[in-house]
């Protein structure tokens, strides 16, 4: 029988999905991998709600130090492919669990591989909530990191993108909202 067009592009990248799900963190690394080099095409033929589900879970049970910086760049090539309002959704949905591989230093993953994703992850977000919750979470998480230069690099991260929303906002507003910045400046 003849398929139809989207019934192979279905089967043309279902192993991505698949290989999300394996056992085997090099394939589930793969896996991000490919992922975020599709969704760095705008005409890409994934299955958005099937992605939308399995980087939720993804970033739910994802403990492979190895693995962490890749879900995050897939993560980010997902979310810069959204429409602004949808991305607001999707990070508001995925912040708890993003909270908790912050708190958790992203499970002794290289910082120099995760840390600079911090600011582009919280910049995705316009709720001050999820941003002061990613800012705190990753602190909580730098008491956790392996090594001293870990921490310091979580550190450099967290005052990076504080400065960095701190200046947005200043930028954006006729009249910068003075709580919002005494928050994020009692994070640092």
């Amino acid at each position: 029988q003849q398929q139809t067009t989207t019934e192979k592009q279905e089967g043309d990248t279902s192993f991505i999905y698949k290989s999300m799900t394996s056992f085997k963190p090099s394939i589930r690394r793969k896996g991000y991998g490919i992922l975020a080099t599709m969704y760095q095409n705008p005409q890409n033929t994934l299955d958005h709600d099937k992605t939308d589900k399995l980087l939720l879970q993804s970033l739910s049970s994802e403990k492979e130090a190895t693995s962490v910086p890749g879900l995050l760049e897939a993560l980010l090539s997902y979310l810069s492919f959204l429409d602004k309002d949808v991305r607001k959704d999707t990070v508001h949905r995925y912040s708890k669990a993003l909270n908790k591989l912050l708190k958790r230093a992203c499970y002794g993953a290289s910082t120099s591989q995760w840390a600079p994703m911090l600011l582009p992850i919280v910049a995705s977000s316009d709720d001050v909530h999820v941003q002061a919750s990613f800012l705190s979470s990753a602190w909580e998480g730098s008491k956790d990191a392996l090594s001293t230069n870990d921490r310091f690099e979580i550190c450099f991260a967290l005052v990076e993108t504080a400065s960095f929303l701190l200046k947005r906002e200043h930028d954006d507003a006729a009249q910068p909202d003075v709580e919002h910045a005494k928050g994020i400046a009692q994070i640092i």
